[in-house]
């Protein structure tokens, strides 16, 4: 049977939405973790994604302090812990509302993160995990994300951008300075130096 439910559940305390669409309830129960934290991704998913509905359910579900999850949180509950033990509240209640034993999860960037916490400390429940963009090293991923966006702007010769970039600095243990403006600095202009090498790449072709 078709089905498409968007519904606030319990979780944790917390009042949580979930958006579940089907072709058919029979089908393995596939959850997506968006990214962020707070980027609430369940939109794109059930746009861009639907050709998963031939092979599953599909759950999406706006973390707590996120979307349609956002109100009622306190800020001392949004902790990974806090979201490990959510998402876990949410694996069971799928699998208790379509009879699953397990489900398949699937998370990108910061979900691929809480998907690793979640099957490490709760696999019992969970048929299989899939990364993409996977979170390894954040620290690691920032310096490098910072090098790649200052050398590309140096090869463009990009006056603006490097002051920009140098104001900014590197990033230490993974933060700005100016925090989440400095790193906005950041990311919007390796946005523009990927379009940039795009459209370089493109040419040659």
């Amino acid at each position: 049977m078709k089905i498409n439910i968007k519904k606030k559940v319990p979780i944790n305390g917390v009042k949580q939405k979930l958006h579940i669409v089907s072709n058919d309830e029979s089908l393995p129960v596939l959850l997506f973790l968006h990214g962020g934290p707070g980027v609430v991704n369940r939109h794109s998913v059930l746009s861009s994604h639907l050709d998963l509905l031939d092979s599953f359910t599909i759950a999406t579900w706006d973390q707590r302090g996120t979307g349609g999850s956002y109100y009622n949180v306190s800020n001392d509950s949004l902790t990974i812990k806090q979201l490990v033990e959510d998402a876990k509240e949410v694996v069971e209640y799928l699998c208790k509302t379509f009879n699953k034993e397990k489900i398949f999860v699937i998370g990108g960037s910061w979900g691929s993160l809480l998907g690793i916490r979640l099957a490490y400390a709760y696999p019992e429940k969970i048929a299989a995990f899939v990364g993409f963009g996977q979170f390894v090293n954040g620290a690691k991923n920032e310096e490098i994300s910072y090098l790649f966006t200052l050398d590309g702007a140096k090869q463009a010769n990009d006056l603006d951008a490097i002051r920009q970039l140098e104001k900014v600095g590197p990033p230490v243990k993974g933060m700005y300075k100016g925090g989440f403006d400095g790193m906005m600095v950041q990311r919007n202009l390796e946005d523009i130096q990927n379009q940039k090498r795009k459209d370089h790449t493109w040419i040659l072709l």
